[in-house]
């Protein structure tokens, strides 16, 4: 496997850990067989299609998962949402736990990579990509893609291995084991990640192989799907398998999935594919990362064994007349559900294998005929080899899926693959592809033969916290919010808070029936402190749930140094999609529930956190919970050298007036008495009516008087008097030229373009309703003898000194 090859990668990430408390299962998936209803669907959903889907006993979804970056765990789902998946689960009675529950499915391509699923990414993701996503460790300096290996026909029928790219010819046999092929691998070097394929290059005519020739050579270009557009992709990389295997936990633990579903398995198919004219491009010369494949599935069962795993095709691994079946045993385990598309019907024929001319090869019955051994024989040796195996103590279920089967050949398709062959049934009438319509033809087709499916009883956890839309688990609970009279915008009467495991839920009741769609619940991590949003409410949040719809809510943090600013610090990051939160309401009651860890983490533990409802307009110290665990030892943090900028050589300027400053005896304390000697630096009509600074030779001191100043509140430093340089606030039609701004109480020191900001600790601050005061060091600023003094109360356009037309207030240093 390739990750002998690339030590230098066991510094990344770890593989996510099992976090189930579900007992693990290999084999079958009880509750399913032949008379399962199944469907898969890739589009979006509607309630016309959640109602649909909620009648299936099997249903696979593609979850639109997108990664944003692994070190930090920011993701989010599209449009299919975590509360959308529960609704299908909890089946037609809405009740999780009953007999019409839904296993439900995500996909995840394993064997190609599509761009789409990086935000703001195009084309094949580069290893600097890599790097500033958390796949590769910073200061990766090892082998970039795309790598070409040894393809089947570089070896004999004994395994020798035989340099046809240096010009020996092959014998028209091919061996799967390919002993030390890594030895044989050569890297593109093209800044792609180590683990894109290439083994398209030279096409060589043969007419002794199954495409009529084979690939050699390589040409340094990544290979794709000419379908799709997916890179090929080695299942053996390292950052490969810790990339699908975190996008295998964000699916089951986070988007709420039963498991996953794995498409591309085909990649290492040693014979499928190839040919210029084949769709599939230069597949079938991937042969030598089979193993790496099977490592892979074993890897995403291994992240949670309580759930399922099923596999699209791979079939050649259990086929014994091929050298991959030395995996069987190894891919049988790790896999609970198998899936083979266009099985018995073919929509590219169009027809029915033994019906059609030229495809009697592929349903053979004659078990004394010399061709019955062909790896595609799907009507004879097929059944033999995947029956074998899915028979198994730790077997499978077998699920087949056909496209454009016709309506007259319904029967005909359902009683081949339900009655005699014992399998589930997918039947795509209308389309060759999952994201057009669900087609419910296999499905009427069981009703109308009265085939029973079994219950599903017991497949999901019933009682105990989840949002679930049952709220029985509430009743004895102590709420933190209690008031009978609703006297808030929503009509809330009470408002519950558990942490249950891994996750945070909070229960939310009103005097009438209830609906939280559009509102924002925030978070305040130090209760009205100086970290967060800074509003005009008793608090100041660190992160907010916004619950858009009632399928669409998400959780997403605070953005330092800015105003009501929530999304994911990620290049690419949208500003509306965050967190899955899981959401269901019924009547004057709704739940939401959400991962802990994202803003809750351990090291949190015994902090009080403060709550505010910003359309039901209430919260604050009322709504209030605490983080339980054990609370941390704290460890001092070092107080830094602060580093003084240099003084600038003084422009030669007009000498201004200087003003008058008093010695010490400031108290930062919110009371403006002290500085009644002090005359004002600039003075207006609007919400701010004064600004004053003062020195005494140690610190800065300044003070903003006004009305509603308890909100969001900046004071702007140009402290080398240069209105060239720094930064340029909004709303003033001269520059003001800032190096330091100070945000309520942190101090930020400007980077140097645009809204870049380095923050640098606090400064004893305060502010009430008229007085907003601070004392910043003079030896952290570096200032020369002059600067200038700027505030802006809230981002409001008039509520500033300046005003809107004017410069910023000069102040000499004494």
């Amino acid at each position: 496997m390739l990750s002998r090859l690339l030590l230098s990668l066991t510094l990344l990430l770890p593989l996510p850990a099992a976090r189930s408390t579900a007992a693990a299962f290999y084999g079958k998936v009880p509750t399913l067989n032949a008379d399962s209803r199944t469907a898969f669907w890739y589009g979006q959903l509607d309630q016309a299609k959640l109602t649909q889907l909620k009648a299936y006993d099997l249903v696979v979804l593609e979850p639109t998962l997108r990664v944003l970056n692994v070190t930090r765990d920011e993701f989010y789902f599209e449009s299919v949402t975590s509360t959308q998946v529960q609704e299908i689960k909890r089946g037609l009675d809405g009740v999780m736990g009953n007999a019409d529950d839904v296993i439900v499915l995500g996909y995840l391509s394993i064997g190609e990579m599509l761009p789409t699923i990086i935000p703001g990414s195009s084309g094949h993701l580069s290893v600097a990509k890599g790097i500033e996503m958390g796949l590769l460790p910073a200061g990766y300096s090892g082998p970039s893609g795309p790598v070409h290996g040894p393809n089947p026909w570089n070896y004999d029928a004994s395994g020798r291995y035989l340099d046809i790219e240096g010009g020996a010819a092959p014998d028209g046999t091919y061996d799967a084991s390919f002993p030390s092929w890594e030895q044989h691998l050569r890297w593109g070097g093209k800044g792609v990640m180590p683990w894109y394929l290439d083994q398209q290059g030279t096409w060589v005519a043969d007419a002794r192989y199954p495409y009529g020739g084979y690939w050699r050579s390589g040409d340094g270009v990544v290979d794709v799907n000419k379908t799709y557009g997916g890179g090929y992709v080695n299942g053996g990389d390292p950052a490969w398998q810790a990339f699908v295997t975190y996008q295998t936990d964000k699916i089951v633990n986070d988007g709420g999935y039963d498991g996953v579903f794995l498409d591309t398995v085909d990649t290492p198919d040693p014979v499928g594919g190839a040919g210029p004219s084949v769709s599939w491009g230069p597949r079938g010369n991937f042969g030598f990362t089979a193993e790496g494949m099977v490592e892979l599935v074993e890897k995403i069962k291994a992240v949670d064994p309580s759930r399922v795993v099923a596999a699209n095709r791979g079939y050649w691994y259990f086929n014994p007349d091929e050298g991959t079946s030395q995996f069987a045993a190894r891919y049988r385990r790790a896999i609970n559900i198998f899936v083979t598309e266009s099985w018995y019907y073919n929509a590219y024929i169009p027809g029915f294998y033994d019906t059609s001319p030229g495809y009697g090869g592929n349903w053979n019955t004659d078990r004394s005929s010399a061709t019955y051994r062909h790896r595609d024989n799907f009507g004879g040796f097929w059944k033999d080899y995947v029956n074998a195996q899915a028979g198994a103590a730790d077997g499978f279920n077998v699920v087949i899926i056909d496209f454009r089967v016709p309506s007259s050949g319904t029967h005909r398709w359902m009683t081949e693959v339900v009655a005699n062959s014992g399998y589930l049934a997918y039947d795509v009438s209308g389309a060759t592809h999952f994201n057009s319509a669900i087609y419910d033809d296999a499905k009427n087709w069981l009703d109308a033969q009265g085939r029973t499916a079994p219950s599903q009883a017991g497949v999901h956890p019933s009682g105990g916290f989840a949002a679930d839309g049952s709220f029985g688990e509430w009743s004895g609970e102590t709420p933190i919010f209690s008031d009978p009279a609703g006297a808030n915008g929503k009509g809330i009467t009470k408002v519950f808070a558990r942490f249950a495991g891994d996750r945070f839920l909070m229960m939310v009741e009103a005097r009438q029936a209830l609906s939280l769609a559009q509102e924002m619940i925030y978070f305040d991590h130090d209760r009205d402190g100086p970290s967060g949003w800074q509003p005009w409410w008793p608090t100041s949040p660190d992160a907010r749930v916004y619950l858009e719809s009632p399928h669409q809510a998400y959780l997403l943090p605070h953005v330092a140094g800015q105003g009501d600013v929530f999304r994911f610090s990620s290049a690419g990051a949208p500003g509306n999609r965050g967190w899955p939160v899981r959401v269901a309401q019924a009547g004057n009651r709704a739940e939401l529930e959400f991962s802990r860890k994202h803003v809750f983490p351990a090291s949190m533990a015994g902090r009080e956190i403060w709550t505010w409802f910003r359309v039901a307009n209430f919260g604050g110290s009322p709504v209030r919970f605490t983080v339980p665990g054990t609370v941390p030892t704290p460890t001092p943090t070092p107080t830094p050298t602060p580093t003084g900028t240099p003084t600038p050589t003084p422009t030669p300027t007009v000498t201004p007036t200087p003003t008058p400053t008093p010695g010490s005896g400031f108290t930062i304390d919110g009371n403006a008495s002290d500085w009644s000697a002090v005359p004002a630096l600039l003075t207006g009509t609007a919400g701010v009516h004064t600004l004053k600074a003062a020195t005494d030779g140690a610190k800065l001191y300044l003070l903003a008087q006004g009305s509603g100043l308890n909100v969001l509140e900046q004071f702007f430093l140009d402290t080398d008097h240069d209105p060239a340089t720094g930064y340029n606030a909004g709303g003033w039609s001269n520059p003001s030229g800032a190096e330091w701004m100070l945000e309520n109480a942190n101090l930020y020191r400007h980077g140097g373009s645009g809204w870049s900001w380095s923050p640098r600790g606090q400064v004893p601050f305060a502010r009430n309703d008229t007085v907003v005061e601070a004392a910043i060091p003079l030896s952290t600023l570096g200032a020369g003898q002059r600067l200038r003094i700027g505030f802006i109360k809230n981002n409001h356009p008039a509520d500033r000194l300046p005003a809107a037309s004017g410069t910023l207030a000069s102040f000499t240093l004494s």
